[in-house]
């Protein structure tokens, strides 16, 4: 009910370059999945030597009062601190694989191209970092990398609580619970890395992608999919033929339907929603005559989806 109103301001822009320093840790909040109250969801402390991702996923039912969800980072020291963050945010929307879908994009193509903020947090302060509107129906999910930059290491927290209250409030220290258990804690292989190689007319090469399940260093539930785990591969690609030949990069989920996010030697491709048991073409890639060729993959399980799912690496089509 209100009029469009269009302005062109000024705004000042500071690029304060950093090094890429890789997380040592993968915070994750998906417990309570569902949201039926409010109050903390997930925290935990990311030091100056330790950078850690931050997954979050959360969900507001039918009939569910207006919420929102809100990352909140807290300086408990006497200096102020510098902390980087690159982050990949989306919903609130009711379809959760476009959801988990498009953090997960949005996060892979900041992080590759080295984009992030500087946020400075004063001593004894909390800032929110992220603030995102639950309506009911909806789903709301973020990937987010966090380092501190400079000074004392700060506290990070996933918070939920009503739409029209302040956001001002510190970080409590109580956590919400649910009988319907799901991830939530501290795990410590935010990365896998692959070296694999297929020849032509081979069997497939393949990549089990979310089979691990990881180990949670507090008490909480193992961390199964390996959601937030990013997925690195270096494929060579060998034709000892006479002929040139075309390799297939091809995505079969293998429990329920899945979206699949790629950087293929720094390309986004975008697989949306495929049923399990399918084989998807990816990409083809052209393998000269008594040469090699190599690929670099970069992805990582979506929420919402349904990992694992297997990449596989053929000359021939799956059947």
């Amino acid at each position: 009910g209100l009029y469009p109103y269009q302005q062109t301001v000024a705004v000042s822009v500071v690029n304060l370059a950093q090094p890429r320093v890789d997380p040592k840790y993968l915070l994750v909040s998906d417990f309570p999945e569902t949201i039926t109250e409010n109050g903390t969801l997930f925290y935990a402390d990311v030091n100056y030597d330790e950078p850690a991702r931050l997954l979050y996923y959360h969900y507001a039912d039918v009939g569910a009062p207006p919420r929102r969800v809100i990352v909140k980072v807290q300086n408990n020291g006497v200096d102020s601190s510098l902390i980087e963050l690159t982050a990949g945010v989306a919903g609130p929307d009711p379809n959760v694989l476009a959801v988990g879908h498009a953090s997960t994009l949005r996060f892979l193509r900041e992080e590759a191209n080295g984009e992030g903020q500087i946020f400075e947090v004063p001593p004894h302060a909390t800032l929110n970092v992220i603030d995102q509107p639950l309506p009911a129906r909806s789903l709301v999910s973020g990937l987010m990398q966090v380092r501190v930059v400079d000074g004392d290491g700060v506290r990070i927290a996933v918070v939920v609580q009503d739409a029209g209250d302040s956001p001002v409030e510190p970080i409590s220290d109580t956590l919400l619970s649910s009988a319907v258990r799901h991830a939530r804690g501290v795990y410590e292989v935010p990365d896998f890395s692959y070296d694999e190689a297929y020849t032509v007319g081979d069997d497939p090469t393949v990549l089990h992608i979310g089979k691990l399940p990881l180990p949670n260093l507090v008490e909480g539930e193992v961390l199964g999919g390996d959601y937030g785990v990013k997925q690195s591969a270096t494929l060579t690609l060998l034709n000892t033929g006479p002929d040139d030949a075309q390799v297939g990069m091809y995505l079969q989920p293998r429990g329920g339907r899945a979206t699949a996010t790629f950087l293929i030697d720094g390309d986004i491709v975008e697989l949306h929603a495929t049923d399990p048991g399918v084989f998807s073409l990816v990409r083809s890639f052209a393998v000269p005559a008594h040469g090699f060729r190599r690929v670099e993959v970069v992805t990582m399980p979506e929420g919402g989806s349904s990992y694992p799912v297997d990449v596989l690496f053929s000359s021939s089509a799956p059947r």
